[in-house]
């Protein structure tokens, strides 16, 4: 629902791979490390990875 929402105030330039919310970002900024560096085998690391794919291709 959101993202149908963005899609259509961003003109349909919104990427497919939504990361949400997890503690695992907490946790990685206490430790002062990225995400895919304090849990490289996370689902929100994997996800990352993902959105990084995604943009480099073009989306």
């Amino acid at each position: 629902e959101a993202v149908g929402e963005l899609a259509n105030v961003f003109g349909g330039r919104v990427y497919d791979t939504v990361i949400p919310r997890t503690i695992k970002f907490a946790d990685s900024t206490l430790a002062g490390e990225p995400i895919t560096a304090y849990a490289p085998n996370s689902e929100a690391a994997k996800l990352y990875h993902q959105l990084a794919e995604e943009v480099k291709n073009g989306g």
